[in-house]
């Protein structure tokens, strides 16, 4: 597949196994269907790059995120935007996934913080938000436990953080980078619920259960 700038990340339909959207650097999102191997559609409405996209379970929609610092949610197949999330104090956010629940998607924003909002319309911010953290200036990846009950997120010192989804509250800290690197990827296994896999610059992969 041609593209007019370099790709951001990647993301596949949960329910159309040959369509998958790509963000660029050119602030666009392409739509791809693997078996004509055809562009679908873009989606040019964001104003700086890409940095991440998250579908809704059910494929109708899904969410992106960009450098110009907004959030924006579009119905799959259609150049228009219907939400439009955006604040002059709002910051990039390089991460957004969406609970277990499919009751609140979230995002990891660059002012420290990780940011719920409403499934629905109209897609308003909740309360609930998780901090302590350090992610300003580093793409920070968090992770939610199958079950929705626990959140996982690296940190730029080189922590892993986990905190209880219902409290709010810090329930563990990781020191897993000793030279304190950022700790940048977070993965909760999917099967062995009690274990996380979490990585950053230097190269090694640690499992913690």
């Amino acid at each position: 597949f041609s593209l007019p700038a370099y790709s951001t990340t990647v993301k596949f339909s949960p329910k159309i196994d040959d369509q998958f959207l790509v963000g660029l650097s050119n602030s666009e999102i392409k739509h791809f269907d693997i078996r004509d191997h055809k562009c679908m559609q873009t989606y040019d409405q964001h104003t700086s790059s890409i940095l991440d996209i998250e579908f809704f379970p059910d494929g109708s929609k899904f969410i992106s995120t960009s450098e110009d610092k907004t959030v924006r949610i579009w119905n799959t197949g259609i150049n228009i935007t219907i939400k439009h999330i955006s604040d002059t104090n709002q910051y990039a956010m390089p991460f957004v996934k969406i609970h277990p629940s499919h009751k609140m998607f979230l995002t990891q924003g660059m002012d420290n913080v990780i940011r719920t909002y409403q499934m629905v319309p109209k897609y308003k911010p909740q309360k609930k938000r998780f901090t302590v953290h350090h992610s300003a200036g580093h793409g920070i990846c968090f992770s939610c436990s199958p079950d929705g009950r626990y959140l996982a997120s690296g940190d730029s010192k080189g922590k892993l953080m986990i905190w209880n989804w219902g409290s709010g509250n810090i329930l563990k800290t990781f020191q897993v980078d000793r030279s304190h690197e950022p700790a940048s990827v977070v993965a909760w296994s999917p099967q062995e619920t009690s274990k996380i896999l979490c990585s950053g610059s230097l190269g090694k992969i640690q499992l913690y259960d």
